[in-house]
Formats: structure tokens, sequence, C-alpha cells
């Protein structure tokens, strides 16, 4: 990507300053894709960098950014909690709209704990009577159980999610099943054939409630032979040219 195409700004949220790298083709459209990293400390916003370069082409604004404790943003993940990552995606999508304007379309991409952090800012902006989100492409798709929501990422955090319940795993009774219950988005499920960390029953009880949904197109895209780490293999570029043509239908 030529650094001409996109401006990498600061976003303040509290007392930290959210690294993030903003494209923006077309600031009249009003239409936006906002990127979600996952859980990993080492995974920054520059896994984002194609999936910016494909947006610019169709001419579609995108954002991506640090959460606190990853990347530029700095800071310590044991400062942030489940809760505390959609209360920063929110501050980012203020700052777009105090920046740019209001938004005529939103689009949430949220790979692995971003799928549940999409699905959160998704219900919080329906609650709080703003424009939710259009589109959800959920990747590799995370759910955690409901104790775990406002846990400071950390050992008490970890101990919750390995908790068996009744016999059942923890995270059987995650919110994010009943906010994408609720949403009216069109839902892409993208979903890694060899997932080593999600199981599949989660993927598949996320189809389910999509599918199952009033409103909102659903369609489930298989990754044949991917691992949960989409894109450090190459799959994330083919899945570029699919996340445009969905944004745009």
């Amino acid at each position: 990507m030529n650094s001409q195409e996109y401006t990498n700004i600061h976003i303040p949220y509290n007392n930290a300053q959210l690294s993030s790298r903003v494209a923006v083709p077309n600031i009249a459209s009003g239409q936006w894709m906002v990127f979600l990293n996952g859980a990993g400390v080492g995974l920054s916003k520059d896994r984002f960098l194609l999936f910016h370069e494909a947006f610019i082409a169709a001419g579609i604004n995108s954002l991506s950014f640090d959460y606190v404790g990853i990347g530029e943003t700095g800071g310590s993940m044991a400062d942030s909690s489940l809760a505390d990552r959609i209360e920063q995606v929110l501050a980012v999508l203020m700052w777009i709209e105090n920046t740019y304007g209001a938004m005529s379309k939103l689009g949430l991409y949220g790979v692995s704990m971003g799928c549940y952090v999409a699905l959160g800012v998704n219900y919080a902006l329906h609650e709080s009577g703003k424009h939710t989100p259009d589109k959800l492409i959920l990747v590799a798709g995370a759910a955690y159980a409901a104790a775990s929501h406002s846990t400071l990422f950390g050992s008490a955090f970890t101990e919750i999610l390995r908790s068996q319940p009744h016999g059942r795993p923890s995270w059987v009774d995650s919110k994010s099943f009943g906010w994408l219950k609720e949403s009216t988005a069109d839902v892409l499920l993208v979903v890694a054939e060899q997932d080593e960390i999600i199981p599949r029953a989660i993927s598949d009880q996320y189809s389910e409630v999509a599918k199952a949904r009033f409103s909102g197109k659903f369609i489930y895209h298989l990754i044949p032979g991917a691992t949960h780490y989409i894109g450090r293999t190459g799959e994330e570029c083919a899945l570029s040219p699919h996340l445009v043509d969905f944004y745009n239908k």
C-alpha cells in the first residue's frame, strides 16, 4: 500500500491514544469498513493492509487500529477487558463521525475475539439509538462466557474460559449469541476448516443464530484447510474480493 493512500493517526480513548490507520478515498460517500483484531499481543493493525488496499480500490473508506495493550498503542492488556474493547471501538466510530461526518453505511470485520467485540458494538449502538452496522463480517469467531465480559484480561479471565459450569463449555451462555440474534445486519460468517483454537460448535452456533433471524442476509463461507490463524498463511489475501463484494451487495 502506498503511504499516500492512508494516514496514521492516534484516537484518544481515556488515558490512551489508539494507534490507527485510516484510508479515505471517498469522504462524501459516508461508507466505512472498520477492521477489528483478535486477542493476541502480536497481532497489530498491519495484518489488515491488504484489506485496506481492496477497499481503497473500491472507493470505500476504512480504518484499523491497535487496542490498548496491542501494537503501537502501548499500555497493558491487563488494564482492559472484552467490555472495554467494545468501548474502544465505540470511541473510534465516534471519532470517524466527528471527523468525517455521519456514516451512510458501516461494516465491521471482526476476527476471533474481534467477532465478539463487533457483535457487542452492534448491540451497544442499537441500544443507544445510533446507526448500527449494515454489514458484519465474522471470521473464526470466538464466544466468551457471560461472566468474562467485564473481567480484566489475565488469570481470572482465563480461569473463567477454562471452567465448565454444569459440565458444559463456558461459552454456551455467551452474550454474543443474543447480540447476533437481535442484529439486522447482513452477516458473512467465515469459518476455518482446521481451526485449532475455536471449537466448531461455536461457529455452528453462530451459523444457526444468524440463519434464524427475521431480517438480514446470511452467508456461510468455509475456507478449506485453513487454521485459526487466517492471514498468516495467505487466506486473507483470497478473502479481499469477497469482502468488498459482500459490502457492496
